[in-house]
């Protein structure tokens, strides 16, 4: 497969149920792997399920609109956050992505499920700042 997500150097993010990952494990519409040449993906998986996030529509006076959505778009941005707090405390880290992802993958918590459907596992950014 030739999706964006599978070249090496991406950090390709799977989703969980909110509250119970260890319960209920990868999300029915996560991507699975590995990839066409055999790698890992996707390399972590993170909250992607019934996460309260605006979305447009709804009164901009009144905050605009909110709701529970499901989806890898919506566990992304815990992994992208988790790497921007790594980076705020440590800036030897900026312009060291293979090394932020290292560090992401090899602290993710094993939800025991198939390699290819959870990848490292689940992110854990409190063992992630514990690494370094």
């Amino acid at each position: 497969r030739s999706d964006p997500g599978n070249a090496d150097g991406v950090v390709t993010v799977g989703a969980t149920h909110r509250f119970w990952p260890h319960t209920y494990g990868v999300s029915f519409f996560s991507s699975r792997g590995p990839t066409g040449d055999g790698r890992l993906k996707p390399d972590l998986v993170a909250p992607g399920e019934r996460i309260h996030a605006p979305f447009s529509g709804g009164d901009p006076k009144l905050g605009g609109a909110w709701g529970d959505l499901d989806g890898t778009s919506m566990a992304t941005p815990h992994v992208s956050g988790a790497a921007a707090m790594l980076m705020a405390r440590y800036s030897e880290l900026i312009g060291q992505p293979r090394r932020v992802k290292r560090i992401l993958c090899e602290s993710a918590t094993d939800l025991g499920r198939e390699r290819s459907f959870q990848g490292h596992g689940m992110l854990d950014v409190l063992r992630a700042f514990q690494s370094i």
